[in-house]
C-alpha cells in the first residue's frame, strides 16, 4: 500500500509541523521498535555450526509473527 503527493517548498515545514502532530498523537505512548526481515538460506552443514543461542535472534515468532522455518529443501 503506498500512495504520493506533491507540497510546494514553501509548505514543507507547514506539512513536517502536521505530520509530527499526527505522529505524536497516534504513536506518542507507543513503543517504536526496528524490525528487520531476515529471509536467507543455509547450506544444511553449516547449520551444525550455529549455536541455539543465535537462532533465539530470530524472535519474536508467533502472534502475528511468521515462525522461523529450517527446512531441509535448501
Amino acid at each position: 500500500m503506498a500512495a504520493g503527493f506533491t507540497v510546494r517548498n514553501e509548505n514543507v515545514p507547514l506539512l513536517i509541523e502536521r505530520l509530527q502532530a499526527i505522529a505524536d498523537k497516534e504513536l506518542g505512548d507507543k513503543e517504536l521498535l526496528k524490525t528487520y526481515k531476515a529471509d536467507l538460506e543455509i547450506p544444511i552443514e553449516k547449520v551444525r555450526e550455529i549455536p541455539m543461542t543465535t537462532l533465539d535472534r530470530l524472535q519474536p515468532t508467533g502472534m502475528g509473527n511468521p515462525d522461523a522455518v529450517l527446512s531441509p529443501e535448501m
